[in-house]
């Protein structure tokens, strides 16, 4: 596969990985610059207790986090590693810098490699002894993406992947978010009305005179602002009041204290909010249902692979589905 179709096929994650210092997606606060508690013991036990001579390979890397945990865990053990990451995005992880001192040692250490697809890789056979992917590798196209894991596994060699699953707390919250984005960004003109209304602003404040004696404007902010209410009412509810509100606790500062350079700041923000909804969309479409689950099953035992599937719970939700894989020896 081509490396700039892959880029143009995977923009919005590219451009996430390369916006963000999160180690990993749809995380926030503390979650954002790595694994820890529940999550981080759950892959402590399944990495390989080997010393020397090993190989990983973390597969839909992002900026790194579970290839940094992996290298985190072998040095507190003094183990001696190999750790390869992959992303079929166009990352660059070895830029970022953390106060974190152990995981700018990960990121120095990892070898990493940006448009690179699971289906498609250039490595040698029987390369790797574990395989870790957590919620990407359902994004990939399975037929051809087990395969290739089987492939470079080494004979004994184990495969673990935490997937995205229909029924775990984060893909609820996620086809909530795409409702609330799709209201802001596709079914309501809010979105429009804002840029007519920080434009005027911008062109008034760029003249000198004063904005809200303008009547032009001055029509366009009730108009906005009647808009805004209705919206309210019809969407925002409990399940969704964290999504609407953080959507609106951006646009409204932009209105109430209006400056040059407004408009900029919201066209930017529109941006990053469609790459955001595609970036839900390809989740909600990588998810793993019955019927992928199955496929998974019918591929695996193709290859002669046995495999198993298990619950996530992390924190008291169900945080996603478990599939663990081992290479025949």
């Amino acid at each position: 596969m081509p490396r700039l179709y892959l880029w143009c096929f995977m923009e919005q994650w590219t451009n996430y990985w390369q916006h963000t210092f999160s180690l990993n997606s749809f995380a926030e606060g503390k979650a954002a610059f790595g694994y820890n508690g529940e999550l981080q013991r759950f892959w402590h036990k399944k990495m390989p207790n080997t010393v020397n001579d090993t190989n990983i390979l973390d597969i839909g890397t992002g900026n790194g986090a579970l290839a940094v945990l992996c290298y985190q865990y072998a040095a507190s053990l003094r183990y001696s590693w190999s750790i390869t990451a992959i992303d079929v995005a166009d990352i660059n992880p070895k830029k970022n810098k953390y106060e974190d001192v152990s995981i700018n040692d990960a990121l120095d250490y990892i070898e990493f490699f940006g448009g690179t697809a699971i289906e498609f890789t250039s490595f040698n056979d029987s390369k790797f002894d574990f395989l870790c992917s957590q919620f990407s590798l359902e994004y990939s196209n399975l037929i051809l993406a087990l395969p290739e894991c089987v492939r470079l596994l080494k004979p004994g060699g184990k495969l673990c992947a935490v997937m995205h699953s229909e029924r775990s707390h984060i893909v609820l919250d996620s086809k909530i978010g795409l409702e609330v984005l799709n209201v802001f960004l596709i079914k309501s003109d809010i979105f429009i009305l804002v840029e007519k209304t920080l434009m005027l602003a911008e062109e008034l404040l760029k003249r000198g005179e004063k904005v809200k004696g303008n009547s032009t404007f001055n029509l366009l902010n009730a108009s906005l602002l009647k808009s805004v209410s209705i919206l309210q009412q019809q969407v925002k509810n409990e399940e969704n009041q964290h999504w609407f509100d953080s959507v609106i606790g951006v646009i409204a500062p932009l209105l109430y204290k209006l400056s040059i350079g407004n408009i900029n700041i919201f066209t930017e923000y529109v941006k990053q909010l469609t790459y955001y909804r595609m970036r839900i969309i390809d989740q909600l479409d990588a998810v793993m249902n019955e019927k992928r689950i199955k496929e998974v099953n019918n591929i695996l035992s193709r290859l002669s692979v046995q495999c198993s599937w298990s619950e996530l719970i992390i924190e008291n939700q169900y945080f996603g589905c478990i599939l663990e894989a081992r290479k025949a020896s």
